[in-house]
């Protein structure tokens, strides 16, 4: 797809300061920072919430909750 944009020149020299500095067009400089600030694909705001960060959970499982009650008694659960 092609695309004509008329920039301030003010813009358009940060622009050409910012392409020579990464020693890329103007072109590929202007593509990076649009990309850079349109959403990517959508990602579940949930996935990883149960992530606890051990990667020992699901086989010490009852391990872990033995520890996590023992000091408790009924009325305290």
């Amino acid at each position: 797809m092609s695309l004509t944009v008329e920039l301030p020149e003010e813009i358009a020299e940060r622009l050409r300061v910012l392409a020579a500095a990464k020693g890329i067009t103007i072109e590929q400089a202007a593509l990076e920072m649009i990309a850079a600030q349109l959403p990517g694909p959508r990602r579940l705001s949930f996935a990883g919430i149960g992530d606890s960060g051990h990667d020992d959970t699901a086989r010490r499982h009852r391990e872990i909750i033995a520890e996590h009650f023992a000091d408790k008694t009924a009325r305290d659960v």
